[in-house]
């Protein structure tokens, strides 16, 4: 295979997977758009003939292997997405809402695949758990997805905990970690540090921090050590940004509205949460 050509099947799989990020943010009705179909293949491996130097193929072999997890994982996040999407769409368009408790075993096979995944990383993409320090963008990149996807699978947990106080106790611990993993994303991501996905890392933070400031209106589920500081951290990135983009401000202010109308347990009485 020509380089020529190992470049363009490269250059698919980098637009490939970004893009259906973006559009699972946009609300578009047409199937063919909102459900691009994932690539049938994984990019080819680099050919050692095409490589200057020892230097420059570690670089290539590095890169191979981000697309492979990337791809993986992509695909574990799409399943849990649609299954997440359904129940929660069936809870918004029927009085009868399907119990939660029949997610808990797919949820843990989906945990299982996602646990497998991390596992068996290659050295130069395997990374650690905050709040230690990814030594590179595919380890920072491939974290980042990590705990947004064990975030994502939980979330109805912590939607039936907040809104169904009489359901059942093994919810409980399934719901904070999903606090646990939004928090976790909140404190791996980097303020100022710019990449392609930042539009994404903006609104993922966003997501984060209000699923925190909601879970603060509950007395039954217990709240992630540091939450407090990982959403005052949303609030310095989304001030950070805002200069370019203007949407921060209106994040910022869902935040600093969330957090005045919120109450925390204090021992004489609740209390607003000040961010400012």
């Amino acid at each position: 295979m020509s380089n020529v050509r190992l470049s363009q099947i490269r250059a698919i799989f980098s637009v490939s997977d970004p893009s259906r990020e973006i559009l699972a943010e946009i609300p578009i009705s047409a199937p063919a758009l909102r459900e691009p179909g994932t690539l049938d293949s994984y990019p080819p491996p680099p050919q050692a003939a095409s490589i200057a130097s020892d230097e420059w193929a570690a670089h290539e072999e590095d890169s191979w292997y981000f697309f492979l997890s990337e791809i993986a994982l992509r695909r574990i996040t799409d399943q849990v997405a649609e299954v997440v999407s359904k129940h929660i769409n069936a809870k918004d368009q029927s009085s009868r809402f399907p119990s939660v408790d029949l997610l808990i075993p797919i949820v843990a096979e989906f945990e299982r695949q996602t646990e497998t995944f991390r596992e068996h990383l290659p050295p130069s993409i395997k990374f650690p758990d905050v709040p230690q320090t990814t030594s590179t963008e595919w380890q920072q990149f491939s974290r980042g997805r990590y705990y947004r996807a064990l975030e994502l699978m939980h979330r109805p947990f912590l939607f039936a905990a907040l809104h169904e106080p009489d359901c059942s106790p093994v919810i409980k611990p399934l719901a904070e970690k999903a606090l646990f993993n939004a928090l976790r994303y909140i404190q791996h991501s980097c303020i100022s540090h710019r990449h392609h996905g930042t539009w994404l890392q903006l609104r993922n933070e966003l997501k984060a921090a209000t699923l925190l400031l909601a879970a603060t209106r509950s007395t039954w589920v217990n709240m992630p050590y540091g939450w407090e500081a990982g959403v005052a951290k949303s609030l310095d990135t989304f001030e950070y940004w805002s200069l370019e983009y203007p949407s921060c401000k209106t994040y910022a202010n869902v935040i600093r509205t969330l957090a005045d109308s919120s109450l925390v347990n204090d021992e004489e009485e609740d209390a607003a949460i000040d961010y400012t």
